[in-house]
Parts: structure tokens; sequence; C-alpha cells
């Protein structure tokens, strides 16, 4: 995964689910050909990112991660 995907990933995570609806819709009324170039599309009203396979990616180590830093800034470390 891309230094850009885990900081945009991580944003993304951030955000209340209002913000998040906000961001899809204003993502889906992009430009047609802009979406097919960067693979990002909605479906069944979930944000979809085309990629090749992701099987490399431990997404259980990425979530761990994401909650320790989370952790540690909330307690101001």
């Amino acid at each position: 995964m891309t230094p850009q995907l885990e900081a945009a990933i991580a944003a993304i995570q951030t955000l209340s689910p209002l913000e998040r609806k906000q961001l899809l819709q204003m993502l889906v009324q992009s430009d047609v050909t802009s979406e097919s170039q960067h693979g990002l599309r909605e479906k069944d009203g979930i944000l979809v990112f085309d990629t090749e396979s992701l099987d490399y990616v431990d997404f259980n180590a990425l979530i761990d991660q994401s909650r320790e830093e989370r952790d540690l800034e909330q307690v101001g470390l």
C-alpha cells in the first residue's frame, strides 16, 4: 500500500458518518472519466476503490496500528 493511500484511509477514518456520506456524494458527482481513471466508484452507497489484489495487506495489523496511534494521540503522547 502506498503512503498516499495509507494517509487517505487514515484521513477518511477520522470523519464522522455524515462527513463520510458528504465526501462520497462529492466524489460520486465528479466526472465519470475521472472516476474511471482513479478506480473510484459507488456501489450500493459505499465508496469503492478498484485496485489490484490486496492479498499482501494485513488489514488487521493496519487497524491495530491505527487504533494504537489514535490511543496515543488521545493521551497526548
